[in-house]
């Protein structure tokens, strides 16, 4: 009988896993519809389990499709659910990462501030499990936030060269390659053409 069970549980965490593969395929040729389906289905027999982990970004990767559908409340709210379980886990990795969708969301619902203050949070506990990559991330992400929406260019500066040089230091190309376009169009924005031309040349 415990064998029965072992069985059981190893069948069913096979089950969750493959659901979430699926669904995974699904969103990434933009079939939200599927993708959606099979992300639920993963969640019920992940819960089942009680498997914080997995379900954690499931309500997150959840979350991301109605971001990419545009119904952002229903993103942030699937988010924040997926947060909740982060934290009581202590999970500082999964904190980071929604904390980054967060601010995403935010962005994209024209509040800039709040959207500053989760990449900042997202930043902290980035910081705190030295992820050099997420740390670039949130730097970028924070810098183009301050020159594009929150008018403050020489801030927002110094946060793309802070994220250019960390991207460098571990040899992140898409990193560098993505902060090199950020910063140029920052000078294009300036009406600096010519150093804007240096920095589109570099991310070529």
């Amino acid at each position: 009988k415990a064998n029965d069970i072992f069985t059981q549980i190893n069948y069913k965490k096979n089950k969750a896993i493959v659901l979430a593969n699926i669904g995974y395929l699904f969103f990434s040729q933009h079939n939200y519809t599927k993708s959606i389906e099979y992300y639920f289905n993963s969640l019920i027999v992940s819960k089942e389990l009680g498997d914080s982990s997995r379900v954690a970004k499931l309500l997150e990767n959840i979350g991301m499709i109605y971001y990419e559908q545009g119904n952002y409340s229903k993103a942030l709210d699937f988010c924040l659910k997926s947060l909740k379980i982060s934290e009581l886990m202590h999970d500082n990795k999964g904190i980071a990462y929604v904390y980054g969708n967060i601010a995403l969301i935010y962005d994209s619902q024209n509040n800039p501030k709040k959207s500053l203050e989760y990449y900042n949070k997202s930043l902290e506990e980035s910081k705190e499990i030295g992820d050099k990559k997420s740390i670039a991330a949130s730097l970028s992400n924070i810098g183009e936030l301050m020159y594009l929406k929150l008018r403050n260019s020489k801030k927002g500066l110094e946060y793309l060269l802070l994220a250019l040089n960390v991207n460098t230091e571990i040899g992140y190309n898409d990193g560098i390659s993505s902060c090199l376009l950020n910063i140029g169009d920052y000078y294009r924005n300036q009406k600096n053409y010519s150093k804007a031309l240096e920095f589109f040349m570099k991310a070529d």
